[in-house]
């Protein structure tokens, strides 16, 4: 987020607060006089907490005007819970998305062209819910008594810094996306193939298995024009693994990286990791350790890399030359549970890898 972007948002919550006290003609030391400071304290507590609740309204703000728009539910995530829209089904939740609390992810109405398909309203849906709930709660600090009017306004806060983060055009903010999608049509067509694409592997399809023509603005190379192309960059980077062609997933990563500073990307503990591989696998000693190590610095990008056993036999491997660390990683990864997030395109994938460089280990004893 830019700076400029900070300072707005706290001068907004700046002048909600100062509108409280000047609209109920109170300062802070008779609010202090006449609020008990345990009532205070808690309902402080209360209100940080209820951050969590206002994720999960936010996200059931893109379900509502979704549906109302002829989406389809594809998953819900929220802090505590992971629904599965196909399988109508509850589960703990899952890292589908890298870093966020909560998603909800739906799939486009199948009529229409994409020039005709609605966006806005499903996309700001949780713009719409977050900020009605911080402007009931607002009004109640001025209708109710003093002391749960003061509770009123504290609970208004986090729903108020929900809206405005997610508003402003930044990231992978609902307000950056609908302002991309309004910039051309290749960007709302980009932005729909990822939901599409996302529909298909919830549905349990491998990356072979994904239509070649969703691919085709990465293959011309307008899917570079947007950042909402990264998405599908990364599918078709993963599908050319599957398939083995490694120079071209390799050369279709060195352009991203040459496109994009990846470290801005939501896609980011991916393409850090991703980037090693192909390092690893090309031999490529003095890259592969400079990322390594810019890997092992960040929790957020090591974690990925932790998951990942192709990854790391690949590094171990052709970097480290260590054939029986290589064994263990590969055994242990054979005998282990499948990974908790990772959809059935994901599991194959690692699976077939995994297997490719077993290839080598049992090669190096033949």
């Amino acid at each position: 987020m830019k700076n400029s972007q900070k300072y707005l948002i706290l001068i907004v919550i700046i002048g909600w607060t100062a509108g409280y006290f000047l609209g109920n003609q109170i300062g802070w030391t008779e609010l202090v006089m006449s609020i008990p400071f345990l009532t205070m304290g808690i309902a402080a507590i209360l209100a940080a907490y209820s951050f969590l609740f206002h994720i999960v309204m936010h996200e059931f703000g893109h379900l509502i005007f979704g549906k109302a728009t002829g989406y389809q539910l594809i998953y819900f995530q929220a802090p505590f819970f992971y629904y599965d829209g196909y399988k109508k089904t509850f589960s703990q939740k899952k890292a589908r998305a890298g870093g966020l609390l909560g998603q909800c992810l739906m799939s486009p109405p199948e009529k229409g062209t994409v020039e005709e398909k609605p966006y806005f309203l499903y996309l700001s849906g949780g713009l719409i819910l977050n900020f009605l709930t911080a402007l009931l709660l607002y009004i109640g600090s001025f209708v109710l008594p003093i002391e749960w009017g003061f509770v009123s306004f504290l609970f208004s806060l986090a729903p108020l810094y929900l809206f405005l983060t997610n508003v402003v055009s930044f990231g992978y903010t609902d307000g950056r996306v609908i302002r991309e999608i309004r910039k051309s049509p290749l960007t709302k067509k980009l932005y729909f193939k990822q939901l599409e694409t996302s529909a298909l592997f919830e549905q349990g399809k491998t990356y072979p298995e994904i239509p070649e023509d969703f691919f085709e603005e990465v293959k011309t190379g307008e899917a570079k024009q947007s950042p909402l192309g990264e998405y599908s960059i990364m599918v078709e980077y993963s599908r050319l693994l599957s398939h083995q062609r490694f120079e071209e997933a390799d050369q279709l990563l060195q352009e991203y990286n040459a496109t994009w500073d990846y470290m801005k990307s939501p896609y980011v503990r991916n393409i850090a990791s991703e980037t090693l591989f192909c390092h690893a696998i090309f031999g490529r000693r003095e890259e592969a350790k400079k990322w390594w190590e810019h890997i092992q610095s960040m929790s957020g990008l090591k974690l990925y890399y932790d998951r990942s056993t192709r990854i790391q036999a690949a590094y171990t491997l052709f970097i480290e030359r260590d054939i029986e660390k290589t064994r263990t990683l590969i055994q242990e990864r054979k005998q282990s549970p499948k990974l908790l997030g990772l959809n059935n395109a994901e599991e194959a994938l690692e699976d077939s890898l995994i297997e490719w460089l077993e290839t080598f280990v049992k090669q190096s004893h033949a």
